[in-house]
């Protein structure tokens, strides 16, 4: 019984876990995406920044969802 509640415990920390990484990565890709408005409602307009922190803040969410359907799999 302990043999497969400690199992069972393990799993569902290493659930926890992973849900939590790839909650991490999206908010990360999401802030990014922020940060890439900030620079589009700057005076100077800074476009390449942007558009490079928008196209790397959504690559991150993407792949962190495309990760999270491949392990559920």
């Amino acid at each position: 019984m302990s043999k497969t509640f400690g199992l069972t415990l393990l799993f569902i920390s290493f659930i926890i876990a992973f849900l939590h990484m790839t909650a991490g990565i999206i908010a990360f890709g999401l802030a990014l995406c922020l940060l890439s408005i900030h620079h589009f409602k700057q005076e100077k307009r800074e476009w390449f920044v942007a558009i490079v922190y928008l196209l790397l803040g959504i690559t991150l969410m993407v792949l962190a969802v495309i990760f999270y359907f491949a392990i559920e799999l």
